[in-house]
Formats: C-alpha cells, sequence, structure tokens
C-alpha cells in the first residue's frame, strides 16, 4: 500500500474516533438537563386555618427554576370556582424564583376542604405539577340535621333544625326564612348567642317541591353570614329492610309464609301455604329409562302432566322413584310462595311433576 495512502486512512480514523467522541460528551451534558425536572417546588401542599370571620384566604406556592434553560409555564387551573390560582409571570430564567398565588373563597363553607392546582409547563420532564390547597374552616354554626324532607304523600309533620355556635365567640341568629311560599319556619333561641331551634312545617306533601331555609346572622360583623339547609318533598330511596327474626323454614329476613285460611274461607281449589317447618316439598323424580328425554325431569306449566304422557300418576309413587328434597340439596334457596303447589292428590308433602316420553 503507498505510504501516503495509509497515512491518509490513518488521519480519516482518528477524526471520526473525535467526533465520536465529541458527540458522546455532549449527550452526557444534555441527558442530566433532559431527565430532572427544572421547576423545583418549595412545597406542593398548602394547608391554610382561617378564623372563618374573613372572605377569603390567600398561600403561595413558591418554586425556583432549578434548570439550565428557561421554562414557560403554560397555564395554570383548580379543580373548583372557589379557589383561583395567579402568576405575576410565566418564563422563568435558570435560577429565577416565582411564585403562584392561590386564593381561596370561604363563602358559607364549613369543616375541612381540599382543592388542586394543576400547573402545564412546557418542562419535557415534568410538563404537569398537581398542587393541593387544604383549608380548615371552623364551624362557626353547626346545622343538625343538615336537610330536611319529607315523603311524597306523607305526613307533613313538623321538622326541628338545632343551631349550636361552634366557636367561643357568641353569634346570634337573626331570623330565618324560607324560599317556597309552601314552607314554614320559626325561630326559637334557647340560649342566644350560643343555641337556637328552627321549626319547618310544609303546607302539603302531596307534590315534589325542592326549597332552602335561610338562616341569617349576624358574624362576622359587616359581612355577616347567611347559612343554607336543603328542604324538599320527595320520594325517598327505600333499601331492603329485614323483617326480623326468621321464622322455622325460612331464611332471616325473608317474608315469614301466610298462614293457612279457615276452611269456611277457602274457595274451590286452594292450595294451603306449605308448613313453616318444612322450606321445599319433597319431589318424585323417576329413575332415568324409557320416557325420559333427559337427566333433568320438566315440569309442566301447571305442575301436572297430561295422562297419556305421566309416568308419574298423580297420587301415586312410579315403580322405582325416589323422593327428592331441594332443601337437602339447596339449603340456601327460598321455598316456593302459597299457590305455586298445584291442588292435586299427591301425597302430603310432595309435587308431582311431568317427565316427557317419547
Amino acid at each position: 500500500m503507498n505510504p501516503n495512502t495509509r497515512t491518509s486512512l490513518i488521519r480519516r480514523a482518528f477524526n471520526h474516533s473525535a467526533i465520536v467522541a465529541r458527540t458522546l460528551i455532549s449527550l452526557a451534558f444534555l441527558l442530566p438537563a433532559v431527565g430532572r425536572a427544572q421547576l423545583s417546588w418549595d412545597s406542593r401542599q398548602l394547608d391554610m386555618r382561617p378564623t372563618g370571620a374573613e372572605p377569603a384566604v390567600v398561600g403561595n406556592f413558591e418554586f425556583t427554576n432549578a434548570g439550565t434553560r428557561p421554562v414557560t409555564i403554560v397555564d395554570v387551573k383548580s379543580s373548583c370556582g372557589c379557589t383561583t390560582a395567579a402568576l405575576a409571570k410565566k418564563t422563568y430564567a435558570p435560577q429565577e424564583k416565582g411564585k403562584i398565588t392561590a386564593t381561596f373563597t370561604i363563602g358559607e363553607r364549613q369543616g375541612f376542604q381540599q382543592k388542586q392546582i394543576m400547573v402545564t409547563t412546557d418542562d419535557a420532564a415534568e410538563p404537569y405539577r398537581q398542587l393541593t390547597v387544604r383549608v380548615m374552616i371552623p364551624e362557626l354554626l353547626r346545622m343538625e340535621p343538615a336537610a330536611l324532607q319529607w315523603a311524597v304523600g306523607g305526613e307533613n309533620g313538623a321538622r326541628v333544625v338545632k343551631l349550636t355556635v361552634g366557636t367561643g365567640q357568641p353569634v346570634h341568629v337573626l331570623g330565618v326564612r324560607t324560599s317556597d311560599e309552601r314552607l314554614f319556619a320559626t325561630l326559637k333561641p334557647v340560649e342566644p348567642g350560643h343555641s337556637y331551634e328552627v321549626t319547618v312545617t310544609a303546607d302539603s306533601t302531596a307534590q315534589p317541591l325542592r326549597g332552602m331555609l335561610r338562616i341569617e346572622t349576624d358574624f362576622p360583623p359587616g359581612r355577616p353570614k347567611v347559612y343554607s339547609v336543603p328542604v324538599e318533598v320527595s320520594t325517598p330511596f327505600l333499601p331492603p329492610v329485614s323483617q326480623g327474626p326468621a321464622q322455622p323454614g325460612t331464611s332471616a329476613g325473608s317474608p315469614p309464609f301466610p298462614q293457612a285460611l279457615p276452611p269456611a274461607l277457602q274457595p274451590s281449589g286452594y292450595v294451603a301455604p306449605m308448613p313453616g317447618n318444612q322450606a321445599f316439598a319433597p319431589i318424585q323424580v323417576a329413575p332415568l329409562g324409557r320416557g325420559v328425554q333427559s337427566g333433568m325431569p320438566r315440569a309442566t306449566g301447571t305442575g301436572v302432566a297430561p295422562a297419556a304422557r305421566a309416568p308419574v300418576a298423580t297420587g301415586a309413587t312410579a315403580p322405582g322413584a325416589r323422593t327428592y328434597n331441594p332443601a337437602q340439596q339447596f339449603p340456601g334457596m327460598q321455598p316456593p310462595r302459597a299457590g305455586n303447589v298445584p291442588a292435586t292428590g299427591a301425597p302430603a308433602g310432595e309435587v308431582p311433576i311431568a317427565v316427557p316420553g317419547r
């Protein structure tokens, strides 16, 4: 090989290696910046405890751009209209500090409140960051119950709301009013400044109604609060109700079996309910063989087969038949209702079934 050619090849290989080395070094510096979030937050949760007299509380989420390039906060949204978030600017240079100011409006709210603020940035490592605002508002006026309800078509008796001041400072209830003329409310001071009772009545429960009970106070001075109690006439949700201890032959909570009618009142074809000590009537099952199409015999709609197709005669036991009691096989099942067992001449406690033939 020509010496000049060999020298040229060596020089090219060296230049290529130098380019690769420089590229790797550049990537080594870039990768940490890409994999680590730019914004560093002092705290992502803000806890505030107002006195209840102020209309709103304000707190700050402070942060620092700890990266090597500018970061822009694209959007800031809160989970509730009672909470707002404000920024002095959107773009922050490396090592620049900033803050998001969160304002929570108290209004009529009481007790523990938690809201979220979602921050969207152009930071590829962490484009979204959720901040949490937690506010513990003292219960200035406790209302028990918190809502009133009557059932449609039910009695329209009076309902009483007890008002208790939850602070050491007296809070006077100046008056009460309702939002619907079909509702009436009267105020009774029990211990003025500390305890009251409001009696609410509905003119009628014939039609559904939705209204509000307004409770006016003198606190805080200059911005007195008005509290609300929902009032409605509606159809209540009725969950399944247990009917007490189980009777013999029934499971807990199931309806008891009806009692048999006296003979003088029994109509033609009357079937007496099964006795309470027998949950299921045994069934005669003919052995498999001629005239049986499947291993599970089928009963007809009346429970009695036509005479020409019934291998088990009514009131008789077929040769080789055995008595089958479902209660032994399925102890948790409910027995049939009175009237499901046909009036036949079957032996007591047995139900004839039809087994289809060929």
